[in-house]
C-alpha cells in the first residue's frame, strides 16, 4: 500500500520496485550511451511515499475495524482540536464577505512610532505598529461601532474624534477626514467604499480621545486645517509624536503655532526652531515660518516636523550624520541590511559572518570602518568583494565618490534580495598597495596530481611568470619540491589547459575563471625525435563535466596506447576499472574512444585537442540541484 499524506491506495509490484527510486530514464540513457556528446540525462524525481508491506495471513488483523478505544487519548484530543480549528477557518472564509476588519490607531500607538507617517501597517523597513483590531459586521453603523469602541476604551462614545486613514498616491497613510454626526448613520461598508476602497476587507481609522476636562471638540470649516506634529531631538536621535494642532484659518502664519510647538516639546520660550513638512519617505522639505499654511500648501492630515536649531550647540548632538530631522528620515529611508561574509579562503583570524544595518548613502570608507570595528581589524587592510548569489565576484576598488548603493547595484541578485551580501577579506597588506599590485591565484601540483593551495600571491601588475614562481617559493616554504628544481606555470580554465607561460612571459588580462598551476619539470618528460606533447584532462560522463587538474604529457614514438596508459596512470591516482579514454577534438566533434593498439604519437593533435579520461573524480562537481539523485533518510 502507498501512503500519500491522508490517502492510502493499493499499488502494484512494478510501482514498488521500478518507479520509486528516481534515476535516469532508461530510454534517454541508451541514447546518451550511443552518443556521449548529447547532454547527460537529468534525474527523474519521485515523491517520498511510504510503502507498507503486509503479510497475507495478517490481513484480517491489520484491517480490523478501529474502535475509539484503540486510539490513544492524546491523538483523539489532537484530531478533535484540528477538526474544530478547520471548521473555524472554514466558517471564517465563508463569512468573510459579511465582516470587516476595523484597524484602530490611537494616539498612544502613534507616540511609540519612530518612522514615517503616524503608524506603520505593512512596510518592511520599520517595525509594524500594534493597533487595536475589531471584526465587525459590514452593515453595522459608525454610531454602533463607536459605542463598542468606547466600551473597549472605557470612554464615552461622544468623547471620541474619529478620522479616516487613507493611502495617498505618494504611498503615505494619513488622517484625511474627521467623521461628523452625519457619518454616524453610515454603515462601516459604506465608509470603507468611500475612504478605503483599495482595501476590500479593512477600514483604517485614527482615533483621538477628547480631554474630559477641556471637552474641546474640533469644529471643522472649509478654511480650517488640522496638522499633526512630530518632534525630533538631535541629542537623542529620537522622533516622537507631539499631538495635533487645529488652525482655524489657513491664512494664518506658520510662526503663530510656535508657542504650541515649544510647549509640546517642553522647550523654553523663544527657543529657535527648524520646521519641516514630512511629504513622503524620501521627501522632507523645510518650511518658512513667515509663510501661511495655505501658501505652504499644508492641509488636513499633513505632518509638520520640528526640532531645535542646534547652531552653536553641535557638541550636544549624538550623531552628526543625523543632526536634522531631514537627515534622520533620509537615513531611515536608505537603511539597508547587509550580510558581510568572509571569502572562501579567509584569513584564519577573521571568519565571522555578520549583518550590519547601514545607509545606502554611506561612503566606502565609513562602510569599511564600521565593518572593521565589528571585526576588530585594521580598516586599511579590508578588501570588499561584490557578490552574485552565493559566489564572490570582483574586488571593489576604492573610490572617493562611491557609496554603499554603488557596491550593491553590481549584481541583479542583490537588487532582488531583502538582505544584500558583500564578501570581505582581511589582507596582510594595506589595500592601497593593490593599486600597483594584484592577486594571482596559484596552486602547486606534484607528480601525482596532488594540489597544494591555492595561494593568493600579491605581485606587481602584469607580472612575468618567473615573478609569480619566485613569489610562490618565498611565500610558501613547505612546498614538496627542492629549491633547485625547475618549475613552469600554466593557466587552466574549466579544468582544461589554456596556455603554458615561459619565464619571461607576462600574465595579462586573465579572467576571474582562470586558475594558475606551477609544476616541476622532470627530465623524463622531455621529447625525443618523433615524440610530441598532448594535454590531458578529466571528465565524468560528458566532456562538459570536466574535473580535476589537467596536465601536459609526452607521447612516445611508436608506443601503443596500452603502454601509454600505464605511464598516464602514473601521473594521477586512479584505480577505476570503468575508466574510458578518448581523443577529444576541439569544437563540437564527437570524442573518439582510444583502443589499446592505437599509437597516439602517429596522430595529429591540434593546440586545443585533448586526451580525455572519463572517470569519477575524487571530488566530483556538485550537481546544479544539490539534492539531485540523493535519497531521503527518515529518522525516528
Amino acid at each position: 500500500f502507498k501512503f500519500d499524506d491522508d490517502r492510502v491506495t493499493p499499488c502494484f509490484a512494478r510501482e514498488v520496485f521500478e518507479e520509486n527510486f528516481g534515476g535516469e530514464s532508461l530510454q534517454a540513457l541508451k541514447q546518451y550511451q550511443a552518443n556521449i556528446t548529447l547532454p547527460k540525462p537529468t534525474k527523474r524525481f519521485t515523491n517520498a511515499y511510504m510503502l507498507i508491506y503486509i503479510r497475507e495471513q495478517d490481513t484480517e488483523h491489520i484491517f480490523a475495524p478501529i474502535e475509539t478505544a484503540d486510539i490513544q487519548e492524546h491523538l483523539r484530543s489532537r484530531m478533535q482540536d484540528e477538526k474544530i480549528e478547520a471548521a473555524r477557518k472554514q466558517k471564517e472564509r465563508e463569512e468573510q464577505h459579511l465582516f470587516i476588519n476595523m484597524k484602530v490607531v490611537l494616539e498612544e500607538h502613534t507616540s511609540k512610532h519612530r518612522g514615517f507617517d503616524l503608524c506603520n501597517f505593512d512596510s518592511k523597513t520599520s517595525p509594524i505598529t500594534e493597533v487595536l483590531q475589531f471584526k465587525e459586521k459590514r452593515e453595522e453603523t459608525l454610531a454602533e461601532f463607536k459605542e463598542i469602541l468606547g466600551q473597549s476604551l472605557n470612554v464615552p462614545a461622544d468623547h471620541l474624534n474619529i478620522w479616516s486613514l487613507i493611502g495617498r498616491q505618494n504611498k503615505t497613510v494619513r488622517p484625511d477626514f474627521l467623521f461628523t454626526a452625519a457619518e454616524d448613520i453610515l454603515t462601516l461598508e459604506q465608509l470603507r467604499e468611500k475612504y478605503s476602497s483599495q482595501l476590500p476587507n479593512d477600514l483604517r481609522i485614527f482615533v483621538e480621545i477628547i480631554d474630559p476636562i477641556t471637552n474641546e471638540k474640533t469644529q471643522k470649516t472649509d478654511k480650517s486645517v488640522t496638522v499633526f506634529l512630530k518632534y525630533y531631538d538631535p541629542t537623542t536621535s529620537i522622533v516622537k509624536y507631539a499631538g495635533k494642532v487645529f488652525v482655524p484659518n489657513k491664512s494664518s502664519k506658520i510662526n503663530e503655532i510656535l508657542p504650541t510647538l515649544l510647549s509640546r516639546a517642553s522647550l523654553p520660550p523663544k527657543t529657535p526652531l527648524l520646521l519641516f513638512e514630512e511629504i513622503k519617505p524620501d521627501m522632507v522639505e523645510s518650511l518658512k515660518l513667515t509663510q501661511s499654511f495655505g501658501h505652504a500648501e499644508i492641509g488636513d492630515g499633513d505632518i509638520i516636523l520640528y526640532q531645535r536649531n542646534m547652531a552653536g550647540f553641535e557638541s550636544q548632538i549624538e550623531d552628526m550624520t543625523i543632526s536634522t530631522v531631514k537627515e534622520y528620515f533620509d537615513n531611515m529611508h536608505n537603511r539597508h541590511p547587509v550580510n558581510f561574509k568572509p571569502r572562501q579562503v579567509p584569513n584564519i583570524n577573521f571568519t565571522a559572518e555578520l549583518e550590519l544595518v547601514v545607509s545606502k548613502k554611506m561612503p566606502y570608507d565609513q562602510v569599511v570602518s564600521k565593518l572593521a570595528e565589528k571585526l576588530g581589524a585594521d580598516p586599511l587592510k579590508i578588501l570588499l568583494y561584490t557578490s552574485a548569489g552565493m559566489l564572490t565576484k570582483s574586488p571593489i576598488r576604492k573610490n572617493e565618490k562611491m557609496v554603499l548603493q554603488d557596491m550593491l547595484n553590481t549584481g541583479f541578485y542583490n537588487q532582488l534580495m531583502p538582505t544584500s551580501v558583500l564578501y570581505y577579506e582581511v589582507l596582510d597588506v594595506e589595500v592601497t598597495e593593490l593599486e600597483t599590485k594584484k592577486f594571482v591565484p596559484v596552486s602547486f601540483v606534484d607528480r601525482l596530481g596532488n594540489e597544494f593551495g591555492p595561494y593568493n600571491l600579491l605581485v606587481r601588475l602584469s607580472p612575468h611568470a618567473s615573478d609569480v614562481i619566485k613569489k610562490l617559493r618565498s611565500q610558501v616554504t613547505d612546498l614538496p619540491v627542492s629549491a633547485k628544481a625547475d618549475l613552469r606555470m600554466y593557466e587552466v580554465i574549466g579544468h582544461k589547459i589554456q596556455k603554458f607561460y615561459s619565464n619571461n612571459e607576462s600574465l595579462k588580462d586573465f579572467g576571474e575563471t582562470s586558475l594558475f598551476y606551477v609544476e616541476e619539470i622532470f627530465a623524463e618528460d622531455k621529447l625525443a625525435k618523433g615524440d610530441s606533447y598532448v594535454h590531458v584532462f578529466h571528465f565524468n560522463g560528458h566532456v562538459t563535466r570536466s574535473h580535476g587538474i589537467p596536465f601536459k604529457f609526452p607521447l612516445r614514438k611508436g608506443e601503443k596506447f596500452e603502454a601509454t596508459k600505464e605511464r598516464l596512470l602514473g601521473r594521477f591516482e586512479m584505480n577505476d576499472p570503468k575508466a574510458k579514454w578518448f581523443i577529444v577534438p576541439s569544437g563540437f566533434a564527437q570524442p573518439i574512444q582510444i583502443a589499446d593498439s592505437d599509437v597516439l604519437a602517429d596522430k595529429s593533435f591540434g593546440p586545443y585537442d585533448y586526451i580525455g579520461v572519463d572517470h569519477v573524480g575524487k571530488v566530483d562537481r556538485t550537481a546544479r540541484d544539490i539534492n539531485a539523485g540523493k535519497g531521503i533518510k527518515i529518522s525516528n
